[in-house]
């Protein structure tokens, strides 16, 4: 959060944060008059996008670690990739899972077997036609060993393709892996099992399509210039180089549904931090802001806030195997009930911030029936709500099965959730006699490094889910998944995930998930604390402004942005 006031000089921000497009009221060239044009852009051949309206200028506070989609492993990457990837499936403006490449999909009576019959109008950004082999090939590319992808979880851990494990270990070639193309408008899936939320992992960054002629045509490595990027969705990369802050997209012409796309170009800015981005905004450089934490106190009331819900739980993660302390029922109840999660999340990460006192956010997933998983808020108040009487009981109660009189643990998090940290340890050390908490603030990399170590006692984290399911938030607490670094397991809930990942029956399979929720917050699994939405500021002149599921990957193909009256932008 930050905690400064902002002050708005709108000269020195029009000065330090200029746009690579127009700015409101200009009008763009759509290659953004620089040296690079969109005929060399996203493999070639296509025109230049230009066109009357103006470019939609985007801010946000993170840069593009690849542009490679079957290296994409992260939501910071995915911004700037989506904008110019088609995938089989993607979502539309209310969230809905629709056909995007693909044209149609069988799926076979046990669920194994996935047949995807493609649009024969598809093309990439320099005018080749997008066939199946070019999903095999991608595909191919993100599992095999020799190219070092981490994205291979997509077809390891949210799916599990046939024989992908195999060829992960070395035990059989990439080729052996279960997609094939019968023929070019043909794409066959073959699942080690079945997969109920497949179709969402469909519309992941690294399932998009990749041509292997393409690739091998390259003579500097893919994604390191306009020209090394090939584009299979709504947009060209036309200007862009790894070290800039500034990428710059126009229209793919190509684009299988060109015609609905409005805006002739968009620019996406990397700003400093927030109230940078916020400067920006109100001189007119940004079309659209991301904003969190103390900043968005200021846009109270502005009818051109958007805020989205929410994809993104915070939580601390006790070390089960390191502090014998979090093994006893008692101390993790006490620690739960300790928590001010409202508090914290009205007067301290504020705007965008709900307290959460299970896992699955509201309205982040649905029952069968249509209505929100987690329709009841307070199904777990008892476990997890504010209760400072009952707390200091069960703290009590804890300290004598553990033969003691005080206990001292370290908090692990992230510099930028420190503040957080503090008030937490805090209220806690207040209420529980006898407890004390120190606090240890890393940058990301050095926590990820001691996460992935399991070197420490309790960590703040969070979790974005990659699917709309809830399974998405679950399945990193089974015992053997990659994530679960504080070690927590129960038989029951393993069994229940497994089980549920089977389950082809939506309102047998919607029972095992709420079961296995009520298990991991019963056997406090985790402290959970509250989840972030994704509030965006977007001017009045834009129309058709949307995100996917998470709040934060916008989907700009259907953006109109006019020119505001008395050529005012």
């Amino acid at each position: 959060a930050f905690q400064r006031r902002l002050a708005v000089s709108v000269l020195s921000a029009a000065l330090l944060m200029t746009g690579c497009g127009a700015s409101r009221g200009g009008t763009s060239s759509g290659s953004g008059g620089g040296t690079s044009s969109a005929s060399g852009a996203s493999g070639g051949g296509a025109p230049s996008g230009s066109g009357e309206g103006t470019d939609l200028n985007i801010g946000v506070t993170w840069n593009a670690a690849t542009m490679d989609p079957q290296f994409c492993i992260e939501m910071n990457s995915a911004t700037y990739i989506n904008m110019c990837i088609g995938r089989l499936y993607t979502e539309n403006s209310e969230h809905q899972l629709v056909p995007e490449l693909a044209e149609s999909v069988e799926i076979s009576e046990d669920g194994k077997t996935y047949t995807f019959h493609l649009r024969p109008e598809n093309r990439f950004g320099n005018g080749e036609p997008i066939r199946a082999e070019d999903f095999v090939y991608a595909w191919r590319r993100a599992v095999d060993p020799a190219s070092g992808s981490q994205a291979s979880y997509v077809f390891d851990d949210l799916c599990r393709l046939k024989n992908v494990e195999k060829i992960k270990e070395g035990k059989l070639s990439v080729e052996e892996l279960g997609v094939s193309a019968p023929d070019d408008l043909t794409l066959r899936v073959e699942l080690q099992e079945p997969c109920p939320y497949f179709l969402y992992v469909m519309a992941l960054t690294p399932t998009a399509p990749m041509s292997r002629a393409f690739m091998e045509a390259l003579d500097e490595p893919y994604g390191t210039s306009p020209e090394s990027i090939l584009s299979s969705g709504p947009f060209l990369v036309d200007r862009y180089d790894p070290l800039s802050t500034q990428v710059h997209y126009v229209r793919n012409p190509y684009y299988v549904f060109a015609d609905q796309v409005k805006i002739p170009g968009i620019c996406i800015t990397q700003q400093k931090d927030e109230q940078q981005e916020m400067m920006a905004y109100q001189a007119g450089v940004l079309d659209a802001a991301l904003l969190s934490g103390e900043v968005l106190s200021l846009t109270e009331g502005d009818p051109n806030l958007i805020e989205y819900g929410s994809a993104s739980m915070y939580f601390m993660m006790p070390n089960f195997n390191r502090v014998e302390a979090f093994r006893n029922r008692n101390i993790l109840a006490a620690l739960n009930l300790s928590v001010n999660r409202e508090s914290i999340a009205k007067n301290l990460m504020k705007q965008g911030h709900r307290a959460l006192t299970r896992l699955i956010p509201d309205g982040f997933a649905k029952n069968p029936d249509g209505t929100d998983f987690a329709g009841e808020p307070d199904a777990f108040r008892e476990n997890c709500g504010y209760a400072p009487e009952k707390a200091l009981e069960y703290w009590k109660k804890g300290l004598k099965e553990l033969g003691t009189d005080s206990l001292r643990f370290e908090i692990l998090t992230e510099s930028g959730h420190q503040d957080v940290s503090e008030v937490i340890a805090a209220e806690w050390m207040k209420l529980l006699p006898g407890l004390k908490v120190d606090i240890r603030p890393l940058n990301t990399q050095q926590q990820l490094q001691l996460m992935g170590n399991k070197d420490f006692d309790l960590c703040f984290t969070g979790w974005t889910a990659d699917y709309p399911d809830p399974a998405g938030f679950l399945a990193i607490f089974t015992s053997d998944a990659f994530n679960n670094y504080g070690g927590f397991t129960d038989p029951e809930f393993d069994r229940l995930i497994k089980e549920s990942s089977l389950e082809l029956e939506p309102e047998r399979r919607n029972e095992m998930l709420h079961e296995a929720e009520r298990i991991l917050v019963e056997d406090a699994g985790f402290i959970p604390l509250y989840t972030s939405g994704a509030t965006w500021l977007v001017s009045d002149n834009v129309s058709g402004f949307h995100t996917d599921f998470t709040g934060f990957i916008q989907d700009c193909r259907f953006v109109e942005k006019r020119e505001k009256a008395g050529g005012e932008g």
